[in-house]
């Protein structure tokens, strides 16, 4: 007995909408299953203006609503990412830039063991890179990604009194936020 396998279907669906910059484009049935990793490529509708050039980036959108990050480089006229993912994926722009939230902090951090800050961006899996500093001084920070926090874990390097801290995020597409504050120890 064989199994036939239909070959790739796509399916082309436009949209008028200002934050989409492609039609979307349906890769055969998401319940697929890859083996492999495919690189999918999609051209940005035409009249494309060259400011939004660097921040088009490709996009999952599922079936519950969710908007997965994959980005992509740029090729020719097309942007191209890799995944291992059949579905529906466009090209959106990412102009927002990345949240930091303190969640564990505050002016008086004395006796505190560590300091956490939940770092999100408006889409799921985007990559984040982050930076801190405690009186101009780079200091650790780790990243957990399940919970999308940074954390530092104090230890005998900030002393007591009063110091500044400072921590930049940037995301994929170079959108920056920046949190500062003064804290006590």
């Amino acid at each position: 007995m064989f199994l036939s396998v239909n070959p790739l279907k796509i399916l082309t669906l436009e949209d008028s909408s200002n934050d989409i910059f492609s039609p979307y484009i349906e890769f055969q049935d998401e319940n697929i299953p890859i083996h492999k990793r495919i690189t999918i490529g999609i051209k940005p509708n035409d009249g494309l203006s060259p400011e939004l050039a660097d921040k088009l980036a490709i996009i999952r959108c599922d079936p519950s609503g969710d908007l997965s990050y994959y980005g992509g480089d740029w090729e020719g006229k097309f942007i191209r990412c890799r995944t291992r993912e059949f579905g529906t994926y466009c090209l959106m722009e990412d102009i927002q830039p990345p949240t930091i939230t303190p969640i564990r902090f505050d002016y008086n951090m004395t006796g505190k063991k560590k300091m956490i800050f939940e770092v999100t961006d408006n889409f799921k899996d985007s990559p984040i890179s982050y930076f801190a500093t405690v009186d101009d001084n780079w200091i650790l920070f780790e990243h957990d990604a399940k919970s999308n926090t940074i954390f530092h874990v104090f230890d005998d390097r900030i002393g007591k009194g009063e110091h500044y801290l400072k921590i930049h995020v940037s995301d994929d597409r170079n959108n920056q936020s920046s949190f500062n504050s003064l804290f006590k120890r």
